[in-house]
């Protein structure tokens, strides 16, 4: 199947509150040892598909090099995730500037927002409120059914672990394997407001 007959298929459906995410990696490596560029592909992709026409489903393109976003950035209108692929517990106010400078959101592990030892949480990070008074969105990731992926004081149940992100740390979204598990908690009454990303 080609990309752009791919990427039809989200735009054939009425899916509320889901987006478009392309998650871009080793795109770098592909430009310069292999001569092949992903960005112009990807952005051609989506053209060809037609989602630079829609507004009604967001687009949102995450890599963990900033090469690749300032280039989408220059190219593009999508939302531009910058994925930190460590645990990190804090970040200074350069480093956040320069996230700004290029990103409009950023993923962050879990364990950069309730770090944890011996399989327990042991407190919240200051992460999460310190990018968003930058203007950055923040989405936690991959959140996952199975309950060895959870500290224990998520007591084993999924719905627990994404309440402690939303509502407990505040994330934006989340990114997980499971979207059926997140779709039944934003189910809830009142239901939170949050936004969900499904990895393939």
């Amino acid at each position: 199947m080609e990309s752009a007959s791919y990427l039809n298929q989200g735009l054939a459906r009425d899916l509320p509150g889901i987006c478009c995410f392309v998650w871009l990696q080793n795109a770098v490596f592909m430009a310069e040892q292999l001569r092949i560029d992903v960005v112009d592909a990807v952005i051609s992709a989506l053209n060809d598909a037609g989602y630079n026409n829609k507004t009604a489903l967001e687009v949102m393109i995450q890599s963990t090099d900033s090469s690749v976003l300032v280039k989408f950035k220059q190219l593009t209108k999508y939302k531009l995730v910058y994925k930190i692929d460590e645990v990190v517990g804090d970040a200074i106010a350069s480093s956040i500037k320069d996230i700004d400078a290029f990103a409009d959101a950023v993923a962050l592990q879990k364990e950069s927002i309730y770090p944890v030892n011996h399989l327990f949480t042991t407190e919240i990070t200051g992460l999460v409120p310190k990018l968003q008074a930058a203007g950055l969105d923040v989405y936690a990731y991959v959140l996952q059914n199975e309950f060895v992926s959870q500290p224990w004081d998520f007591l084993s149940d999924a719905t627990v672990e994404i309440n402690a992100y939303v509502a407990g740390a505040e994330v934006d979204g989340i990114i997980t394997e499971f979207p059926g598990t997140a779709s039944r908690y934003k189910s809830m009454d009142p239901a939170p407001i949050f936004s969900m990303f499904t990895t393939i």
